[in-house]
């Protein structure tokens, strides 16, 4: 009920109360099938919240992919609250990286970041890509993983420093 900004603020309080709020995970699935992809957002990262069921997931990891550059952002910046449990959806934050505007692959590029070292090959892929932006925000991802990562990544022989090189040319 209500407009689209009170349904979406709903659920999102709704996430916020976290498992208490269970009670509400019908309703949350029934808006993660809606028209409004700022709900269907709101709505699957508060259904995580609740319940970490894994539709939710997938719901993102659809709306990630989306032609709607606004749900696709939206979605990437979800994925930064899921963290390691997102990482069924790498995949689809890997194509974001690579495909997506500039706010959509910076996003993309932090969660992959807060997913932990799963996500260091997938990172380290997109810092050969022909596109500096696409290398520039490959190496913001891993900014996000911690130095310590960063560091290790930088020191493995695997991994040509020629490659982060290419990111500041």
């Amino acid at each position: 009920l209500g407009d689209k900004y009170t349904r979406r603020f709903a659920a999102e309080s709704l996430g916020q109360i976290g498992p208490a709020a269970k009670a509400a995970a019908a309703a949350l699935r029934s808006a993660m099938a809606t028209e409004d992809a700022s709900l269907r957002v709101a709505a699957a990262l508060a259904l995580w919240r609740v319940t970490e069921d894994a539709s939710a997931v997938d719901v993102l990891g659809k709306l990630l992919a989306t032609d709607d550059v606004n749900a696709a952002h939206e979605a990437a910046i979800a994925f930064t609250h899921l963290r390691s449990a997102g990482r069924p959806a790498i995949a689809a934050l890997v194509s974001a990286v690579n495909s997506g505007t500039e706010d959509v692959r910076r996003s993309a590029a932090r969660a992959l970041g807060q997913m932990g070292p799963e996500a260091i090959p997938a990172l380290t892929e997109a810092l050969a890509a022909e596109d500096v932006s696409v290398r520039r925000t490959a190496a913001q991802g891993f900014d996000w993983l911690g130095k310590a990562v960063s560091d290790k990544v930088l020191n493995n022989t695997e991994t040509s420093l020629d490659t982060f090189k290419k990111i500041y040319s």
